[in-house]
């Protein structure tokens, strides 16, 4: 499966229980790093979708110029990635980097 962040910044809920996390790591040059866990069930893409929106936003609002976000191939996210403006850096380390 795939696991929560180690050390969440926030966390989503959803009708009074927990249904996520979102750590964001200060980087580099204006970069962030974005985890984000979404429980199977209790989250939908739409939610998922909104909440991605938000975390990109306070990003960008507080000064970042980029996310750079982990994704396994595993991961339900991973054919959206792109279609979603993320860029793979490396195909080796399933990273990738979207400019905000």
């Amino acid at each position: 499966g795939h696991s929560p962040p180690i050390q969440p910044s926030y966390y989503l809920e959803k009708d009074g229980e927990i249904a996520g996390t979102v750590s964001i790591l200060n980087m580099n040059n204006g970069m962030c790093m974005v985890s984000i866990w979404a429980h199977s069930k209790r989250v939908t893409a739409r939610d998922t979708l909104m909440c991605l929106a938000i975390v990109e936003n306070f990003c960008r609002m507080v000064g970042y110029k980029h996310i750079y976000m982990p994704c396994s191939t595993t991961s339900p996210y991973w054919d959206y990635m792109s279609k979603m403006g993320y860029t793979e850096t490396n195909p080796s380390t399933k990273y990738f980097i979207k400019p905000i």
